[in-house]
């Protein structure tokens, strides 16, 4: 799928804030982001964290939910949800997102591993 740059640009911009401690000002950037592009998979993961962390697991989880939504092979996505159902105490639920997660990731590393092998 071709990269939206303005999109790109925002989530960059919304990463250093996430990474600087500042998740307003980051979830307002992915929020940008979403808007020129709202078919990425990231944007929503990003959003997802930024807001679970914000102590708003409900918004955090539908955005995890998109996220899978548009990508439900990406084990990102999955854990996101995790983290949204454990900010909500949903431990059950979250214990299978965070499997399916597990499983996802342990798959894409035996493909990475036989590429490189190949």
């Amino acid at each position: 799928r071709p990269l939206n740059q303005a999109a790109d640009r925002l989530r960059r911009r919304g990463n250093i804030s996430f990474n600087r401690g500042s998740l307003g000002r980051a979830a307002g950037f992915y929020t940008q982001a979403i808007a020129q592009d709202p078919g990425d998979a990231l944007l929503f993961s990003n959003r997802s964290i930024t807001l679970t962390k914000l102590g708003a697991p409900h918004a955090g989880l539908a955005d995890a939910d998109e996220a899978v939504r548009l990508d439900s092979t990406w084990h990102k996505a999955h854990a996101r949800r995790g983290a949204a159902l454990a900010g909500l105490r949903r431990h059950a639920a979250a214990a299978e997102a965070y499997a399916r997660a597990s499983e996802l990731e342990a798959g894409e590393l035996e493909a990475a591993q036989r590429v490189a092998a190949a």
